[in-house]
């Protein structure tokens, strides 16, 4: 007996008029859970000390994870989290050329968006949506139109983390000096807000409220007593025991492989805070910082950055990959 194999199972999103999948996924899920009320009842079946569940409605869930390769449908996502109700509609199942064995449609909100961006490594993006209606069936198999080449995925390294540290007309931007790893993760508080206009059969939600937040890993630099190639920790050890608000940019910047080696910083004049770099900007407080001195290893400081207020989703790169 041969069996479906999970390259052939897909989650496509729909944007304008057409579902598409997520180009280089690598996985994608659909969970369904039914929901009961226990019956249990004197005179009921066993006596009432079994448990007598019966049905009440159906909850579902979906996620998928992929690489990065297209910088601009990236932001196109964090701006229907960010800006919008992180509503869409998707489909889920498996292609035609292997027969109608399952396919799913319904209407979800996105309610989590994580970017990993790890130095040497590819950009991974994660995606987990919670169903807002009903999930219906499709009369015909997923249709998943051929990618005609493959996308260059896009380095871990070139979606950085940087911190405002000037004013002006043209302030000065500084990235997290010696990071290893940077990490987004935007979230969406939602609330069952199913009553009785609806039908019995599904569970029907609305956005709350929205998280955004920001993580680096970085090891210590050790040139001189403040570091010259960007933000050290000196600095977010004010930070956070001040309680100071950073303006805070998340983005796609090539030219950073380029940089010399502790000596350079990342301006509006060659890059961070130009709107064809930025993906979000907002105002952000340092929320944790850990630092670790292992003997016979380098010493490393890992912040997490929250928040204060509203972010902005700025327009995204042109460029899809760095070379």
């Amino acid at each position: 007996m041969a069996h479906l194999k999970g390259q052939h199972v897909n989650l496509l999103l729909k944007r304008g008029s057409s579902y598409g999948v997520i180009a280089s996924s690598t996985n994608c899920s659909l969970d369904i859970t039914a929901n009961t009320a226990d019956a249990a009842a004197k005179d009921g079946p066993g006596n009432g000390i079994f448990d007598n569940p019966e049905f009440t409605n159906y909850s579902w869930s979906a996620s998928n994870e992929s690489f990065i390769v297209d910088i601009n449908y990236l932001a196109y996502l964090l701006d229907l989290v960010i800006n919008g109700n992180g509503e869409v509609d998707m489909q889920f199942g498996n292609n035609a050329n292997y027969g109608n064995k399952f396919a799913k449609q319904g209407r979800a909100i996105i309610s989590s968006l994580t970017v990993d961006a790890a130095n040497g490594d590819f950009a991974k993006l994660s995606l987990s949506l919670d169903g807002n209606g009903e999930l219906t069936s499709l009369e015909s198999p997923i249709t998943v139109t051929p990618v005609s080449s493959i996308l260059p995925k896009i380095k871990g390294k070139a979606l950085m983390i940087a911190m405002r540290t000037g004013t002006g007309s043209t302030p000065a931007w500084q990235t997290i000096a010696c990071a290893s790893s940077h990490k987004l993760t935007v979230s969406l508080n939602l609330s069952d807000i199913t009553d009785k206009d609806y039908n019995d059969k599904t569970v029907i939600k609305e956005v709350t409220g929205k998280s955004v937040s920001l993580s680096t890993e970085n090891l210590i630099d050790n040139v001189g007593p403040a570091p010259t190639t960007g933000t050290g920790i000196q600095k977010l050890y004010d930070l956070i025991t001040n309680g100071t608000p950073v303006k805070v940019a998340f983005g796609y910047y090539q030219s950073s492989i380029g940089q010399s080696i502790h000596n350079g910083t990342d301006t509006h004049a060659n890059g961070w805070g130009d709107p064809e770099t930025t993906l979000l900007e907002g105002d952000f407080i340092v929320t944790s910082l850990s630092t670790s001195g292992a003997n016979k290893e380098d010493a490393t400081f890992s912040a997490e950055f929250q928040n204060k207020g509203a972010v902005i989703v700025a327009k995204p790169a042109k460029g899809t990959s760095e070379e």
